[in-house]
């Protein structure tokens, strides 16, 4: 798109495209690069004050379960 704005004479739209494109593209790179987990549990809104979430101390390799079960994961 902004190669076509730019073909058409239309720089500044053209600029701010590719501006738009570079930013996009840096925030892609930054969430994709973060080594903290992220916490997929989280109580929200109203839920915060009412519901208590934490995650598990047991792994999964620790348990015993039946083949059947494991062969699952």
């Amino acid at each position: 798109m902004a190669a076509h704005e730019a073909r058409q004479g239309h720089t500044k739209v053209a600029q701010d495209i590719q501006n738009l494109v570079d930013k996009a593209k840096e925030r892609k790179f930054l969430t994709e690069h973060k080594t903290s987990p992220i916490p997929l549990v989280q109580p929200k809104g109203e839920l915060v004050n009412l519901v208590s979430v934490q995650y598990s101390d047991t792994r999964l390799i620790d348990m015993v379960l039946p083949i059947a079960l494991k062969k699952k994961t």
